[in-house]
């Protein structure tokens, strides 16, 4: 019970900030537009990934190993070839069904008439972006952002409502697994260890995603409509992964459909780290490779960061076990 109500914090606190942040550019539009708070973001958005990369290699994937391992034993899973790893197996999938899925939306928001450039109309060019803005919102835009922020694109308003949608749904379709992974889990330190990374980036992520609405004219009510809808997705992650541990008749861990959600959760996490803040935020920028070689430092701290936590959080997890095997055998 006591993990449930983790989970149940979790999702709020994701749901409450993410909104939070997604609405702090439209009360405070000249400061975050402040080249050292755009750097901040990129900065935050690098660490998070690396804090991603450390949830996949040193959290999750390890974890569906020894439970697809341990249901192999069981007999509740079909045996693989001897040479190849079901659980890997599992994880490339759920990469490659990510990468699809993404690949499929980009094509739909193409024929939506929406433009999926990397780097927005009018945004400083040292300050990168992961978003989609739509095309009919940037094509009449004068060279001046701040004009673009203080006169929305009234005109356009009935129009944005689609393709906007379409580029918030591209943009967050892969934070279900995310939080499913979350929701899933069976230990409250491990819940608090998937909740300071997803949480993290899906912080970040909001604020940029804001924040490159508003630069390019978006009408702040629309702004916040988005944000909402933005920010519904890991929750919606999260209660599924709920739903799924309550309705197990035994351990989470045990149950073949949960460890393959776990697996291509893991799969999506890679997917998001290497195509989503890799390939678009550790690159050169103007010319220069100080930038590239800034953000990949971000992300190595974000990993070296997650290795402490799990350091830590193994170390506890050990002789929080030893004592319980203690106690056992004491009463026996």
């Amino acid at each position: 019970m006591e993990t449930i109500l983790s989970k149940v914090l979790a999702l709020l606190g994701i749901l409450i900030f993410s909104i939070l942040f997604g609405i702090v550019p439209i009360f405070m539009s000249r400061c975050v537009r402040s080249p050292k708070v755009q750097w901040l973001n990129n900065a935050v958005i690098c660490f998070s990934g690396g804090t991603l990369l450390g949830i996949s290699f040193l959290h999750l994937m390890p974890e569906t190993r020894e439970s697809v391992h341990a249901l192999r034993l069981q007999g509740k899973m079909t045996s693989f070839p001897a040479s190849v790893s079901l659980a890997d197996t599992i994880i490339v999938a759920g990469f490659f069904a990510i990468y699809v899925m993404d690949e499929l939306i980009h094509a739909l928001l193409e024929w939506a008439g929406v433009d999926h450039s990397h780097k927005p109309h009018g945004r400083d060019p040292q300050a990168d972006s992961i978003t989609y803005i739509p095309r009919q919102l940037t094509k009449d835009q004068t060279t001046s952002t701040d004009n673009a922020a203080v006169e929305p694109a009234q005109r356009e308003f009935h129009n944005i409502h689609i393709p906007g949608i379409l580029t918030i749904l591209a943009l967050s379709f892969h934070d279900i697994f995310e939080g499913l992974a979350l929701g899933i889990q069976e230990h409250n330190m491990d819940v608090y260890f998937l909740f300071l990374s997803v949480a993290t980036h899906k912080f970040a992520i909001a604020f940029s995603v804001s924040l490159d609405f508003l630069l390019s004219g978006v009408d702040p009510k629309v702004i916040v409509l988005y944000t909402v809808i933005f920010s519904l997705v890991n929750p919606g992650g999260i209660g599924i992964g709920i739903a799924l541990s309550l309705l197990s008749r035994e351990d989470t861990i045990h149950s073949p459909m949960t460890v393959t959600m776990q697996g291509i959760a893991s799969g999506s996490l890679i997917y998001v780290t290497c195509f989503e803040v890799l390939q678009r935020h550790t690159t050169e920028e103007n010319g220069s490779h100080v930038s590239g070689i800034r953000n990949t430092v971000f992300v190595i701290s974000g990993f070296i960061f997650m290795l402490g936590m799990k350091i830590v959080m193994g170390a506890h997890n050990h002789h929080f076990e030893e004592e319980m095997h203690g106690n056992s055998t004491a009463s026996w």
